[in-house]
């Protein structure tokens, strides 16, 4: 196991993601590195040995990623002065300017690995080394970075970082940008080297020359280069591998539940703007999306449908799909951004792919699919998967899943059972036997018992609805499911911490696969009394 390590020198990585040109790309893509590689050799003149490597580098798979957490910085909208201008317009002050944005990541002094688990040849490592002390920059001349060879690699030196590594099934991870055979040809071709060099000697010629040579090397500019200069051209490279993103050892060291902390985000492209209390009705309309990609209940797979064969209620974990709001930020407000899709652990990455393609993937291009969701006299929505580097937070799977003590609710946790105490005549009572059933409920998916629980129908986070309220407050979940028919279970907000970190995400209660009973980990430096 081999490494090329990266440091940002300023501490910010200035790159553009090229799907969508107001964002960050985060991290850099193999390919970046690739050419950032390929540049320092073409400027200093590489030697064939140097040229080896790099050829050598292209044809091997695509690496693993291992990057720190970054922090998107506000994009700002600077105006340029183009570089087309002639005479009087060439003057700073007289140019037209254009918009330009430079979306940067700060990273700080972590470092970034790109990690491959072939050997590396002996006759590859100095050639390498003279390549990488030359590269200066990854992305914008303003992103400056130094870079180095690991002979060696060992992974758990770096403990701290996230690990993006290949989705093996390519279907819904991110796209990244891959180095391929003849990725070096190709960008030799775009420098162009030969015919800028040309052009020069020719210019240099012609400033001495006179009289009939002067007019013969005139010519044959413009017969060889139609008298304009020779350029590099902007290479465009479109093969791409889907990477899926692992977090960090030391967050994986976390208890977690039976629930898989890789959920699959949808992210909300149209329709109007949907508040935490209507949950229950949208996530019923995204299950049924799911549901009817097939041609009969039959064939739903258990852990998807959450029924046996037979039609008796599964006994396993399945699937269950959570709300992404805006909610414990100083400004929240609790309208949705999209979707997860929260799989049990023990489905591997190639049944949930098979499971979910037809919703998620055009079959004839190999494309994400848009899917389309009517809510009736709330609108239609239309979601689809969220491959952007840099999300808002609200979207990245961490800002549910990282490893705290402490966890408040987003939905409320619908109580497994009914109380026997009467909350108006024995309050206590009826707040430890709740205490109680949401202890069990942890129980019921693998953590542990919590050690503190506050239990009450308003919120701790910021945006987040009541759970009785006139207005603005969640509809009741009633026994026998989302449509059921019985007697409205009781329902309540909870804070609660436990003595060891606990990985998420956490879902409680009856509604956990409905979006109700849905945590957010908290950062708490102090304890509290229920």
């Amino acid at each position: 196991m081999w490494a090329i390590g990266v440091e940002f020198l300023t501490g910010n990585c200035v790159a553009t993601n090229i799907a969508d040109r107001e964002s960050a790309e985060w991290p850099p893509h193999p390919m970046r590195l690739f050419m950032a590689m390929a540049a320092a050799y073409f400027e200093t003149g590489g030697e064939p040995d140097q040229r080896r490597a790099l050829e050598w580098i292209e044809s091997l798979p695509p690496p693993d990623v291992l990057a720190p957490e970054p922090a998107p910085r506000r994009v700002v909208t600077a105006f340029v002065p183009v570089n087309d201008g002639r005479g009087a317009e060439s003057m700073p002050k007289v140019r037209s300017r254009q918009p330009r944005t430079f979306p940067t990541t700060f990273v700080g002094n972590e470092p970034l690995f790109y990690v491959w688990n072939d050997a590396i040849p002996s006759e590859s490592i100095e050639p390498l080394q003279n390549v990488l002390c030359n590269v200066s920059r990854i992305g914008h001349s303003s992103s400056l970075v130094w870079a180095w060879l690991v002979k060696e690699f060992q992974p758990a030196s770096v403990f701290r970082l996230s690990v993006w590594q290949l989705d093996s099934e390519q279907q819904f991870g991110t796209p990244m940008r891959r180095m391929f055979g003849g990725a070096l040809a190709q960008l030799e071709s775009a420098y162009n080297l030969a015919d800028i060099e040309r052009h020069a000697e020719l210019a240099q010629q012609l400033s001495a020359a006179k009289g009939k040579a002067k007019t013969a090397i005139k010519q044959q500019l413009e017969q060889v280069f139609g008298g304009v200069a020779p350029t590099s051209r902007r290479p465009e490279f479109r093969a791409t591998a889907r990477y899926r993103k692992v977090e960090s050892q030391r967050s994986l060291a976390a208890v977690r539940s039976w629930f898989d902390d890789e959920l699959l985000v949808l992210t909300q492209l149209e329709g109007p703007t949907l508040g935490c209390e209507t949950t229950l009705r949208a996530v019923k309309a995204l299950r049924g999306a799911i549901l009817s990609q097939f041609p009969e209940p039959a064939a739903i797979p258990e852990w998807i449908g959450g029924h046996q064969p037979d039609g008796t209620a599964s006994t396993e974990p399945h699937l269950a799909i959570v709300p992404l709001p805006y909610v414990g930020e100083p400004y929240a407000d609790g309208h949705l951004l999209g979707f997860g899709l929260v799989f049990p652990r023990q489905v591997s990455p190639r049944d949930r792919a098979r499971g979910l393609a037809q919703l998620l993937t055009d079959s004839r291009t190999g494309e994400d699919k848009p899917v389309v969701l009517k809510l009736g006299n709330l609108g239609t929505i239309t979601l689809q998967l969220e491959t952007r580097p840099a999300p808002p937070r609200a979207l990245r799977p961490r800002s549910w899943t990282r490893p705290s003590h402490y966890w408040s609710t987003v939905t409320p946790i619908v109580l497994d059972r009914y109380p026997k105490s009467d909350p108006a005549r024995d309050r206590a009572s009826w707040l430890a036997e709740v205490a109680d059933i949401i202890a069990t409920s942890c129980t019921r998916i693998g953590l542990p018992e919590p050690i503190d629980i506050a239990i009450h129908y308003n919120p701790w986070l910021r945006g987040v609805p009541r759970t009785k309220s006139p207005g603005n407050s969640f509809p009741l979940f009633q026994s026998g499911g989302s449509s059921g028919s019985g007697a409205p279970r009781p329902m309540v907000h909870a804070l609660f911490g436990f003595d060891t970190p606990i990985r998420g995400p956490i879902l409680l209660g009856t509604g956990r696969f409905q979006g109700y009973g849905f945590c957010k980990p908290l950062t708490l430096n102090h304890s509290f009394n229920p």
